[in-house]
């Protein structure tokens, strides 16, 4: 397992770059009162497992998070958002280098998120049992964008795949890139929606 929280010098970055909080690795959470924060941690070659547990990035308002994983890095985690009420930014990058949501994966729920995948990296959201699988620009006033990028880069999805749920959502497929997607085993989904409500774009 190799993590490497960016800034790690300082005793207030070990604290606040990258915590367990309730079950949640959680990247500039941000405390109230105090400064935001900005932290970073990347998984290069290695192996990081958070279980069932929800990784969150830039998880409070005016905080930033961000998360690579590269090298043939591999992340697995029950679930993921980037840019909860803050900014987060989320990274896959290299071949064999793998992110795997066992549940749903938002890129910008109530802030501002972003997801790359590229050079020939692999991102699997969502579950059979889930409605939802990928959203991209969750709530109002959000604002997503996801890239796919590069031959053999793919994204797999199953449950819904939403682009502009009630915020702004990009999806960008560029240069050979693959993204698959299947409604699962919930009844009457489409595999995918662009444009979920007013609003939205």
């Amino acid at each position: 397992r190799s993590t490497r929280p960016a800034g790690a010098g300082s005793s207030a970055a070990r604290d606040l770059l990258a915590r367990a909080d309730h079950g949640c690795l959680v990247c500039s959470r941000g405390e109230p009162a105090a400064r935001p924060v900005d932290g970073a941690v990347a998984v290069e070659g290695g192996l990081l497992n958070a279980g069932s547990s929800a990784v969150s990035l830039g998880n409070s308002s005016g905080s930033r998070g961000a998360l690579t994983v590269d090298s043939g890095g591999t992340l697995s985690a029950g679930g993921f958002t980037a840019g909860n009420l803050g900014n987060g930014a989320l990274t896959v990058t290299g071949a064999l280098s793998r992110l795997t949501a066992l549940g749903q994966m938002t890129v910008g729920q109530a802030g501002s998120g972003s997801l790359l995948i590229e050079n020939q990296a692999t991102v699997i959201t969502g579950a059979n049992s889930l409605v939802v699988g990928f959203d991209v620009g969750a709530q109002a006033g959000a604002t997503g964008a996801a890239t796919v990028t590069g031959n053999k880069s793919l994204l797999s999805n199953t449950g819904e795949l939403i682009v502009g749920d009630g915020g702004q959502g990009n999806l960008s497929i560029e240069s050979g890139a693959t993204v698959t997607t299947a409604p699962g085993t919930v009844p009457t989904l489409a595999a995918a929606v662009i444009g979920a409500r007013s609003g939205a774009s």
